[in-house]
């Protein structure tokens, strides 16, 4: 079963080659791009979007050599109100308190260095959550548990599920560190069956509280999935690119910039 990565981190180590200048070690020509990645999550204050800048081939990487310090950061909410962002640190820049709000779309102009980088997206409205169960398939001879979520989504939204384990109060006590796959409805109103990575079979027999962590991402973190070709996870959606990678953002730039949603649904 195919696996990415849930949330989003960034590897500034990207390389892109070019014939804009040359690396002073080796002469192999490189061309410098904006690094960009940003993280709008619903309810939460728009942050830590981070800007940075491709480095010559054979060269080790050096975070103050990577981040951008010093560029213009803006975000325009639904074509109406621009903010400005400030530079908090490692090339990371973030609101003033601004709270990302369901279904506003924002917009990011990023310009440094006479590049400029833009990127756009939505946060999802949430497709209706139909029933969770437990699920098994054979693998190496062997009976294997994952969960399985019943969606209706609308056609714009992306869906990854994790398996938790659940405390006190609901809070998560364990996650899983995998997708076990991201789907997208080709149109409103179909179902879709979002898995989770494999869970132990210890928290199903056992008397661990679980359930389904749902993330709902914006269509554009469907194509980056299909692009990408990465197995791992973490807290970034960038792992190792290729001329292939679907980014959203544009301009002389590379990178993400996506909005999301979350829920957490107890099965037992």
């Amino acid at each position: 079963m195919k696996k990415i990565l849930i949330l989003l981190s960034v590897v500034t180590s990207i390389i892109f080659f070019g014939c804009e200048q040359t690396s002073p070690t080796e002469d192999i020509p490189y061309k410098t791009v904006l690094v960009i990645r940003g993280l709008v999550e619903e309810g939460r204050i728009i942050k830590d979007i981070y800007v940075g800048k491709t480095f010559p081939v054979g060269i080790k990487y050096n975070a103050d050599f990577a981040n951008v310090k010093d560029a213009t950061v803006l975000i325009q909410v639904n074509d109406d109100v621009i903010f400005t962002l400030r530079h908090s640190g490692n090339g990371l820049y973030t609101t003033n308190n601004m709270i990302a709000r369901r279904g506003n779309k924002y917009t990011l102009i990023v310009q440094w260095g006479g590049k400029t980088a833009y990127g756009q997206t939505s946060v999802p409205q949430r497709g209706s959550f139909q029933s969770t169960s437990v699920n098994t398939k054979e693998e190496n001879g062997q009976q294997i548990f994952f969960l399985e979520g019943r969606i209706t989504p609308f056609s714009n939204e992306a869906y990854g599920a994790a398996w938790v384990v659940l405390g006190s109060g609901s809070s998560i006590m364990e996650e899983s560190k995998e997708f076990g796959n991201i789907l997208r409805a080709n149109k409103s109103g179909d179902l879709l069956l979002v898995p989770t990575a494999n869970i132990p079979r210890n928290y199903i027999s056992g008397t661990s509280s679980i359930g389904i962590h749902f993330y709902v991402y914006d269509s554009s973190f469907y194509d980056y999935y299909l692009t990408q070709n990465s197995n791992q996870i973490s807290d970034a959606i960038f792992g190792q690119p290729t001329a292939a990678v679907k980014w959203n953002v544009t301009g002389d730039a590379i990178g993400m910039f996506v909005a999301r949603t979350d829920t957490v649904i107890k099965m037992k």
